[in-house]
């Protein structure tokens, strides 16, 4: 077999992959104790202040939220109205966390209601984060009806990728079905290099094998990426022979 000339753009995204996965490592392996909670631990014990803050209190009216329950009332509230107090918490990193604990304790048949008010509200700056995390718990419970509803909603498909992701690591043959079944025309498969990527993460020969199954194109590149960083959680030296692999039969 002979390398296509071709092979010169996916090393490059895989070298770009890996470098910015060894930063990101190095950096990790550096970091030290975050200094503002050592300031906060320090103060609270000279102090023998109680050591419930504000921050717990914000954390039980979470639970409460979780549950769907008004605080002052005691009544029950629907998951879109919950949805509405979580989004008028001006707090980015309150409300964040409070979304997170009302989309863990949401039943599956509620996410396209609480997808659907999602849509209709106005919200605090850019809102990717919060749709990121609406999906990928949806994709934990039914990622199937989430998938569904982004072919509905077109508007909301960006992040189609992440709960194919999540899917292939609960259900890999479910997930690349879809992803076969969805794509149409002769050109290469987009949605496998999502499929790939989950894949990846537990079963590195399987990712492997369909990486190299696919054409070369961008939508490869993806894919060699998702492979060659899971590589190298096995070691650098492993990951920056993975190019040397890739070959190309036309």
């Amino acid at each position: 077999m002979k390398k296509s000339t071709a092979i010169l753009s996916h090393l490059c995204i895989f070298a770009l992959g890996v470098a910015v996965a060894v930063v990101s490592k190095n950096q990790a392996d550096g970091e030290t104790q975050d200094p503002v909670a050592s300031r906060n631990a320090g103060s609270n014990g000279a102090s023998g202040l109680n050591p419930r803050s504000d921050s717990d209190n914000r954390r039980v009216s979470s639970r409460e939220m979780r549950a769907g329950t008004d605080r002052a009332t005691g009544s029950k509230s629907s998951p879109r109205e919950s949805l509405r107090k979580i989004n008028g918490i001006t707090d980015t990193y309150e409300r964040q966390r409070n979304l997170m604990d009302f989309l863990d304790g949401l039943s599956p048949e509620s996410f396209a209601d609480v997808a659907d008010e999602f849509q209709k509200l106005d919200h605090y700056g850019n809102t990717g984060t919060e749709t990121e995390l609406l999906f990928q718990a949806w994709a934990k419970v039914d990622p199937l009806a989430a998938l569904d509803y982004m072919d509905s909603n077109p508007g909301m498909s960006r992040n189609r990728g992440e709960v194919l992701e999540i899917w292939a690591v609960s259900d890999p043959a479910a997930a690349e079905k879809w992803a076969v079944d969805k794509h149409e025309g002769d050109g290469a498969n987009p949605y496998l290099a999502s499929v790939i990527k989950g894949i990846a993460s537990y079963d590195l020969d399987k990712a492997y094998q369909m990486t190299m199954a696919m054409p070369m194109g961008r939508e490869r590149g993806p894919a060699i990426d998702a492979v060659a960083k899971a590589l190298l959680m096995k070691g650098t030296d492993t990951a920056f022979a993975f190019p040397d692999t890739i070959q190309d039969e036309h």
